[in-house]
C-alpha cells in the first residue's frame, strides 16, 4: 500500500501509514475501475466502523436505467449525504463512499479526508468484472440495488451502453481513465497538504488528508485492518 501525498501522484511513502501521521478516517471515498472491489471495500469498511456508505451509482441511477443530470444528481447527493456544515459534532459527521464521478467531485471531494483507489492488476479486475456480470444476467439481481436495473443479454453484448464495453475504452484501449483520475487525486491532496490549513466549511484538516493506492489484493486487506485499527485508537 502507497501513501501519496505528493501533487504528481509519485509514491513519496511506503507502508501503511508512512512517517506523517495518523490517518483521518472520518470521511473515506473509494474509486477504481468497475469490478475493482470498490463497492465491496467501501461495504466492509462501513460495517467496521459503524458508518453509512453510499455508493454512487446508486445516486446516479433512477429505476430502469435512467441517468440522472449533472443538477438531478448533485441535488440527489446533497439530499443523502450527510453535511459537515450541519452535523452537531466538532468532528464532523462519517461516511464511506464509493465511485469515481469526477465530473461530480465538487459535491463530496472537498467533505472526504481519506482517499483510496483500488488499483488491482487489470487481468483481475477483468475477470471480477465479467464473473459479476455473468451473475446478474443469471440471477436478475438489481444493480446497485435500483429497481429496473437489470443487465440482459442484448444490453452487457450488444449495447452501446455496456458495461463491458465501457470498461475496455476506458481501462484496456489506453484511454487514460484510470490515469487521469489518480492524477486529479493526488492533484487534490497535494494541493491541501501545501495549504496546510484547515478548510472550516468541511472541517478538514488538509494537511492530514491522504491518499492511499492500493495495487494487491494484500493491500486492501492491509488497507482494512488499518482502517479498522485506526478506528479503535478513536474509541
Amino acid at each position: 500500500m502507497t501513501v501519496c501525498p505528493s501533487a504528481t501522484g509519485s509514491p513519496a511513502e511506503e507502508g501503511p501509514l508512512g512517517s506523517n501521521g495518523e490517518l483521518d478516517i472520518r470521511r473515506i471515498t473509494i474509486m477504481g475501475p468497475c469490478g475493482s472491489g470498490k463497492s465491496t471495500l467501501a461495504a466492509r469498511l462501513a460495517s467496521a466502523l459503524e458508518v453509512p456508505v453510499l455508493h454512487l451509482d446508486s445516486v446516479n441511477f433512477k429505476p430502469y436505467w435512467v441517468q440522472r443530470t449533472p443538477a438531478e444528481f448533485q441535488a440527489r447527493l446533497a439530499s443523502v449525504l450527510p453535511s459537515t456544515s450541519s452535523s452537531s459534532t466538532g468532528s464532523g459527521p462519517r461516511w464511506v463512499i464509493d465511485g469515481n464521478y469526477t465530473s461530480q467531485r465538487a459535491g463530496f471531494w472537498p467533505q472526504t479526508t481519506l482517499f483510496i483507489y483500488v488499483d488491482l492488476p487489470l487481468p483481475l479486475v477483468s475477470w471480477r468484472l465479467l464473473k459479476r456480470t455473468v451473475y446478474r444476467l443469471w440471477s436478475g439481481e438489481a444493480a446497485f440495488g435500483v429497481e429496473g436495473c437489470v443487465e440482459s443479454f442484448g444490453m452487457t453484448f450488444a449495447s452501446k451502453g455496456s458495461i463491458l464495453l465501457y470498461f475496455v475504452q476506458a481501462y484496456l484501449l489506453g484511454a487514460g481513465k484510470r490515469e487521469r483520475d489518480m492524477k486529479m487525486v493526488a492533484d487534490e491532496v497535494g494541493a491541501r497538504r501545501s495549504r496546510g490549513d484547515v478548510d472550516v466549511k468541511s472541517n478538514t484538516h488538509s494537511a492530514t488528508t491522504r491518499f492511499l493506492m492500493l495495487k494487491s489484493t494484500a493491500d486492501v486487506e492491509n488497507c482494512f485492518q488499518v482502517i479498522t485499527e485506526a478506528s479503535k485508537k478513536r474509541i
